[in-house]
This record gives C-alpha cells, structure tokens and sequence, in this order.
C-alpha cells in the first residue's frame, strides 16, 4: 500500500529508493538483474498497468524503461541520450515549444535538454503517476523517479520493487 512517501527513485547501479520505505535502517537497496523488472503495477491480476525497467549488467546502467497503460505502450530507450516511441496512444497533439506531447487524455510527455542533462516526464494523467527519467550528460548516469503521491487507493494498491516489496512480483 501506499504510505506518506509514494515515491521510488532508481539510478544507474539499480540501487532503489522505494516505497513505502524498508524497516531497514537504510531506505535503499540494490540488486543487480539482467531481466526486466516490475518497478510498480496494480497488485492483482486485472492491473490496468505496469512499469517496467531493464538493467544492462554489463555496465551497471539503466537501459530501457517499458510503461503499459490498457493496451498501450511507451518504451524509453536510455543510451548516450533518451529516445522514446509510443504504440496504440493515438497521435499526439504537440504543444508549445514541441517539447510537451499529449496522448488523448490519458498520457502527456515533456522532454527538456540544456547543456548538462536530458530529461523526459510521463505523466499517467487519470493514475495520477508521474514517471521522471533524468540522464546526466556529463557522467553518463541515469536517475529515474517514480512519483505516485497522488494516486488513488480507489484504484488499488502498487506492488512491484516500488510497491509493497514483499517480493510478490
């Protein structure tokens, strides 16, 4: 279930900061996989849906991020830089700067760049989840930053390596 601190950070060793916190004296742990991950989904069969991440064990680092919402899908792509692509969301309406994509009502994605970081925000907008993945240019690490503070318990509670961690994955 979901405590006062609804978030989950991961950076490029797969150390996790994760929610709710550990009764561990450190609100960290790290593990070191080379599948895909569940990082937070609806506990149960039925989860409308998922958050997942792939870790490269050969360098440490974060490589792909996959988000399933119903029947649609977001795949992040972390290399030197960040590239996503977007299947069964419909077309995007672009807004602003090109920097803001909305998907319907039900996804928005923000990129921003500048000298030192590239970053992408996924908002989830009726889960109320937002994804952040920041990758730092200079030392070519990834921090990514599950922030589901306002998500309802209406809609269930998260399991997952961010979720309930009692290892039901």
């Amino acid at each position: 279930g979901i405590t006062t601190q609804p978030l989950c950070h991961l950076e490029d060793s797969m150390v996790i900061t994760p929610f709710p916190k550990p009764t561990s004296p450190s609100p960290a742990y790290s593990y070191h996989g080379s599948c895909e991950h569940v990082l937070t989904t609806q506990c149960g069969l039925s989860s409308i849906f998922t958050i997942n991440a792939d870790h490269n064990p050969d360098n440490l680092e974060l490589s792909r991020i996959g988000i399933r919402l119903n029947q649609s899908f977001i795949v992040v792509m972390i290399g030197d830089d960040i590239k996503f692509s977007v299947d069964n969301l419909g077309d995007p309406v672009i807004r602003g700067d090109n920097q803001s994509f909305m998907y319907g009502d039900s996804v928005q994605i923000e990129t921003d760049s500048n000298e030192r970081s590239n970053s992408l925000t996924i908002y989830l907008i009726s889960l109320r989840i937002s994804i952040i993945l920041t990758r730092d240019l200079f030392n070519l690490t990834s921090t990514l930053i599950i922030n589901a503070t306002e998500y309802s318990r209406e809609l269930g509670e998260l399991c997952g390596l961010c979720g309930t961690l009692d290892g039901e994955l």
